[in-house]
């Protein structure tokens, strides 16, 4: 087995699960970012499939294009594996697409309906990742020159967190991608 391969394996890419929404390469397709969809013909074995053009590929939820593969035919389009990717097959693919700005992410959330964002707070942005205080905001005020009210004042910065593990969310919910 080729060490480019090796190693991409090793990282555990093949054991990271899918869902629709994500987006991913796919180089059987080609060198681009794709947009995992459902497919309503692969019934529980085959839930998910990326499209291009008039073809379709459809995959389990860890990535396989057929159940019994060692390698997932999908990976999330990351910069760690657009790298290796590149590395593997020696040619350029698209670059990951940027991940959305703190601040894009709190307002998706509160357009979509939740009535509180929970965050990390603070008025230095390096503080922020080194000394946290999780807050609850209320919502965004624009015109203020802290942007981030919630109910024990207002912050310069935010980062939204997911409540239940305290991780920071870096993607925009599902339900507005």
């Amino acid at each position: 087995m080729n060490k480019a391969v090796r190693d991409f394996i090793n990282k555990g890419e093949i054991m990271k699960k899918f869902k629709v929404g994500d987006k991913v390469y796919c180089p059987t397709l080609g060198r681009g970012v794709y947009k995992v969809m459902k497919y309503l013909r692969g019934g529980t074995e085959f839930p998910l499939c990326v499209y291009k053009g008039g073809r379709e590929f459809s995959f389990t939820h860890e990535g396989f294009y057929y159940s019994t593969d060692k390698v997932s035919t999908i990976h999330h389009a990351t910069e760690e594996n657009h790298a290796a990717l590149e590395q593997l097959y020696g040619v350029e693919f698209e670059k990951p697409p940027a991940k959305p700005e703190p601040i894009k992410i709190i307002q998706a959330m509160i357009l979509r309906g939740d009535k509180y964002v929970p965050c990390y707070v603070g008025d230095d942005e390096v503080l922020l990742y080194e000394d946290f205080e999780l807050d609850f905001l209320f919502g965004i005020d624009q015109y203020d020159s802290h942007p981030f009210c919630g109910h024990r004042g207002s912050w310069k910065y935010a980062l939204p967190v997911e409540l239940r593990t305290g991780k920071v969310i870096t993607t925009l919910p599902d339900d507005v991608c």
